[in-house]
């Protein structure tokens, strides 16, 4: 694959000075992590444009661009984004200043967005997003491939995000890797296809909103293994090579927990169901919308039900604030 140089990045730019009645809280008001989120808007759609650097594990580029409508009059606004060279900002195609405040990135519009207003944000960005091995991690990088899994915070560590459940949406996600490499992620896989330098796009793309805990990325060498359920729904597991045929016949009867919960609980609420396994042991698995994500070890057939249940407790129906987590985990127990 070719490596282009990383954009230069932008340095940043003091705000203008604007009234408080045009500027967004950096918090969503939540009594456990009172920085995550943001206020003054509630995003739509997140678009996830990544070139992926495996080897050297790098974003060389990446462009997250972000469809969001305010809620308020709004000039200055934050967004949840740690690390990354930053390259270019724009609010509705217009250049735009900005600060980095800890976790914060301050975003500073050329002109306020009235309330009710679709705005879109383009942040190019580029650089390591780190990787670490906790649930808490986001971005987890083990040499011979990327996982995802970062609860509560972890989204932040690889685009930037107004991280908290309360402000749920889509997402579309095209992926660049180098050759050799499969990817997957929540929702639906749209399109693949391979570019003239061996390296391979792939666009995955959800039906339902979801909580920016519960997004997920992996890259590496897998096995995509398919079934179906008594009401139709679309089950694809993603087993890392290596993985042992007894490891993965513990999601042998995940159609079968399908259609036992859809009897308890109603229907499967989203477009369709999966399990990513890499093949590292972290000792933790996380209910990830539409493909939940496990580590080799930590994948009993229990883990995988308590998992599954969670696209129902947790997924679909989401805490208001962290200090509702116990009903995630206890209704999924």
């Amino acid at each position: 694959m070719v490596i282009t140089a990383p954009p230069t990045p932008l340095p940043p730019t003091a705000t203008v000075t604007a009234p408080p009645d045009v500027v967004g809280r950096p918090g969503i008001g939540d009594p456990y992590f009172p920085t995550l989120g943001n206020s003054g808007y509630d995003v739509q759609h997140y678009m996830l444009d990544l070139t992926v650097d495996v080897d050297n594990n790098l974003i060389t580029e990446g462009i997250a661009t972000i469809e969001a409508v305010a809620t308020q009059p709004l000039r200055v606004f934050n967004l949840d984004f740690r690390g990354f060279d930053i390259a270019r900002i724009t609010v509705d195609g217009q250049r735009a200043g900005y600060l980095r405040d800890g976790t914060e990135l301050v975003i500073t519009a050329t002109a306020i967005i009235d309330a009710g207003d679709t705005f879109n944000v383009e942040v190019a960005y580029a650089g390591s997003p780190g990787g670490g091995t906790s649930y808490t991690s986001g971005w987890i990088y083990y040499q011979s491939g990327i996982a995802v899994a970062g609860e509560p915070s972890g989204a932040s560590t690889w685009f930037p995000v107004n991280e908290h459940p309360l402000d749920k949406a889509t997402y579309t996600y095209r992926i660049t890797v180098p050759e050799g490499f499969t990817v997957a992620a929540n929702g639906l896989l749209r399109s693949e296809e391979v570019n003239p330098d061996g390296s391979r796009t792939v666009e995955w793309r959800t039906v339902d909103p979801l909580a920016s805990y519960l997004t997920t990325l992996a890259v590496g060498d897998f096995d995509r293994v398919e079934d179906v359920t008594a009401s139709g729904v679309l089950i694809r597991n993603y087993f890392a090579a290596g993985i042992s045929a007894e490891e993965r016949a513990n999601f042998d009867r995940q159609a079968e927990m399908i259609d036992y919960f859809e009897g308890l609980f109603g229907p499967y609420p989203f477009e369709a169901y999966g399990a990513v396994v890499h093949p590292v042991s972290l000792g933790f698995a996380l209910e990830t919308q539409t493909l939940s994500v496990f580590f080799t070890g930590f994948t009993q057939e229990f883990v995988v039900a308590h998992e599954l249940a969670h696209q129902w407790f947790g997924n679909s129906v989401s805490p208001e604030g962290w200090q509702y987590i116990w009903l995630n985990e206890g209704f999924a127990t």
